[in-house]
Protein backbone atom coordinates (compact mmCIF):
# COMPACT_ATOMS: atom_id res chain seq x y z
CA UNK A 1 0.00 0.00 0.00
CA UNK A 2 1.22 3.47 -0.80
CA UNK A 3 1.86 6.21 1.72
CA UNK A 4 -1.21 7.76 3.32
CA UNK A 5 -0.88 11.48 3.86
CA UNK A 6 -2.66 13.26 6.69
CA UNK A 7 -4.03 15.97 4.39
CA UNK A 8 -5.76 13.35 2.21
CA UNK A 9 -9.54 13.66 2.63
CA UNK A 10 -9.81 9.84 2.66
CA UNK A 11 -6.91 9.28 5.06
CA UNK A 12 -9.04 7.89 7.89
CA UNK A 13 -10.80 5.45 5.57
CA UNK A 14 -7.51 4.32 4.02
CA UNK A 15 -5.93 3.88 7.45
CA UNK A 16 -8.96 1.89 8.63
CA UNK A 17 -8.57 -0.47 5.66
CA UNK A 18 -4.85 -0.80 6.34
CA UNK A 19 -5.56 -1.53 10.00
CA UNK A 20 -8.06 -4.24 9.05
CA UNK A 21 -5.47 -5.84 6.74
CA UNK A 22 -2.88 -5.81 9.52
CA UNK A 23 -5.39 -7.35 11.94
CA UNK A 24 -6.11 -10.15 9.45
CA UNK A 25 -2.38 -10.82 9.11
CA UNK A 26 -1.99 -10.77 12.89
CA UNK A 27 -4.79 -13.30 13.38
CA UNK A 28 -3.31 -15.60 10.72
CA UNK A 29 0.19 -15.45 12.19
CA UNK A 30 -1.14 -16.17 15.68
CA UNK A 31 -3.17 -19.11 14.39
CA UNK A 32 -0.13 -20.59 12.64
CA UNK A 33 2.01 -20.17 15.77
CA UNK A 34 -0.70 -21.75 17.93
CA UNK A 35 -1.02 -24.71 15.55
CA UNK A 36 2.76 -25.06 15.38
CA UNK A 37 3.07 -25.23 19.18
CA UNK A 38 0.10 -27.60 19.44
CA UNK A 39 1.71 -29.92 16.84
CA UNK A 40 4.87 -30.17 18.95
CA UNK A 41 6.93 -27.47 17.17
CA UNK A 42 7.70 -29.50 14.05
CA UNK A 43 10.60 -28.78 11.71
CA UNK A 44 9.71 -27.34 8.28
CA UNK A 45 10.39 -30.67 6.54
CA UNK A 46 7.87 -32.62 8.70
CA UNK A 47 5.06 -32.73 6.11
CA UNK A 48 2.65 -34.79 8.22
CA UNK A 49 2.77 -32.37 11.15
CA UNK A 50 2.36 -29.34 8.88
CA UNK A 51 -0.58 -31.03 7.16
CA UNK A 52 -2.17 -31.32 10.60
CA UNK A 53 -1.56 -27.62 11.23
CA UNK A 54 -3.13 -26.77 7.85
CA UNK A 55 -6.14 -28.99 8.55
CA UNK A 56 -6.62 -27.34 11.95
CA UNK A 57 -6.59 -23.90 10.34
CA UNK A 58 -8.87 -24.89 7.47
CA UNK A 59 -6.29 -24.25 4.75
CA UNK A 60 -4.06 -26.34 2.52
CA UNK A 61 -0.44 -27.34 2.99
CA UNK A 62 0.45 -25.11 0.03
CA UNK A 63 -0.99 -22.10 1.90
CA UNK A 64 1.66 -22.67 4.57
CA UNK A 65 4.47 -23.15 2.05
CA UNK A 66 5.98 -19.69 2.50
CA UNK A 67 5.91 -20.08 6.27
CA UNK A 68 7.73 -23.40 6.04
CA UNK A 69 10.34 -22.01 3.64
CA UNK A 70 10.97 -19.02 5.93
CA UNK A 71 11.34 -21.35 8.90
CA UNK A 72 13.85 -23.48 6.99
CA UNK A 73 16.01 -20.37 6.52
CA UNK A 74 15.87 -19.55 10.25
CA UNK A 75 18.70 -21.44 11.95
CA UNK A 76 17.47 -20.59 15.47
CA UNK A 77 14.36 -22.83 15.37
CA UNK A 78 12.06 -20.01 16.48
CA UNK A 79 8.29 -19.94 16.15
CA UNK A 80 7.21 -19.17 12.57
CA UNK A 81 6.28 -15.56 13.28
CA UNK A 82 8.10 -14.83 16.52
CA UNK A 83 9.01 -11.18 15.99
CA UNK A 84 6.59 -10.48 13.14
CA UNK A 85 3.68 -10.51 15.57
CA UNK A 86 5.38 -7.95 17.80
CA UNK A 87 6.24 -5.65 14.88
CA UNK A 88 2.76 -5.98 13.41
CA UNK A 89 1.21 -5.15 16.80
CA UNK A 90 3.32 -2.01 17.01
CA UNK A 91 2.25 -0.96 13.52
CA UNK A 92 -1.41 -1.52 14.41
CA UNK A 93 -1.05 0.64 17.54
CA UNK A 94 0.67 3.38 15.53
CA UNK A 95 -2.13 3.37 12.94
CA UNK A 96 -4.86 3.39 15.62
CA UNK A 97 -3.19 6.40 17.27
CA UNK A 98 -2.91 8.14 13.91
CA UNK A 99 -6.61 7.56 13.18
CA UNK A 100 -7.53 9.03 16.57
CA UNK A 101 -5.31 12.05 15.87
CA UNK A 102 -6.81 12.63 12.40
CA UNK A 103 -10.37 12.34 13.72
CA UNK A 104 -9.54 14.81 16.52
CA UNK A 105 -8.11 17.30 14.00
CA UNK A 106 -11.16 16.95 11.75
CA UNK A 107 -13.52 17.53 14.68
CA UNK A 108 -11.66 20.71 15.63
CA UNK A 109 -12.01 21.97 12.09
CA UNK A 110 -9.72 22.39 9.19
CA UNK A 111 -6.73 24.61 9.83
CA UNK A 112 -5.55 26.70 6.91
CA UNK A 113 -1.89 26.10 6.23
CA UNK A 114 0.25 28.79 4.72
CA UNK A 115 2.79 27.63 2.15
CA UNK A 116 6.34 27.37 3.51
CA UNK A 117 7.30 30.38 1.43
CA UNK A 118 4.66 32.91 0.46
CA UNK A 119 6.08 33.32 -3.03
CA UNK A 120 5.98 29.59 -3.82
CA UNK A 121 3.22 27.10 -4.36
CA UNK A 122 2.54 24.72 -1.43
CA UNK A 123 4.09 21.69 -3.10
CA UNK A 124 7.42 23.20 -4.09
CA UNK A 125 10.18 23.96 -1.63
CA UNK A 126 13.48 25.30 -2.90
CA UNK A 127 16.61 25.57 -0.88
CA UNK A 128 19.79 27.42 -1.54
CA UNK A 129 22.23 24.68 -2.40
CA UNK A 130 25.34 26.89 -2.59
CA UNK A 131 28.51 25.54 -1.02
CA UNK A 132 29.28 27.03 2.39
CA UNK A 133 32.17 29.42 2.36
CA UNK A 134 35.41 28.00 3.71
CA UNK A 135 37.24 29.86 6.43
CA UNK A 136 39.90 32.14 5.05
CA UNK A 137 43.33 32.15 6.55
CA UNK A 138 44.38 35.38 8.26
CA UNK A 139 46.33 37.67 5.96
CA UNK A 140 50.08 37.39 6.26
CA UNK A 141 49.87 33.94 7.81
CA UNK A 142 51.99 31.26 6.15
CA UNK A 143 51.55 27.60 7.07
CA UNK A 144 54.66 26.03 8.63
CA UNK A 145 56.88 23.95 6.36
CA UNK A 146 57.54 20.33 7.16
CA UNK A 147 61.09 19.43 7.71
CA UNK A 148 62.05 16.08 6.65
Amino acid sequence: MNAIYSDDVNAVEKLTIKLADLQTQQDRMKAINKGWRKAGKPKPDNVEAWQGIADGMGCTLEDLGTTRVNMAHDFMDRAPYSYHITNNGGNMKRIKDRIVQLVRVREQGEVEKEPPYAHQSPGIVREDMAEPEQEKEPSGWVPPQRQG
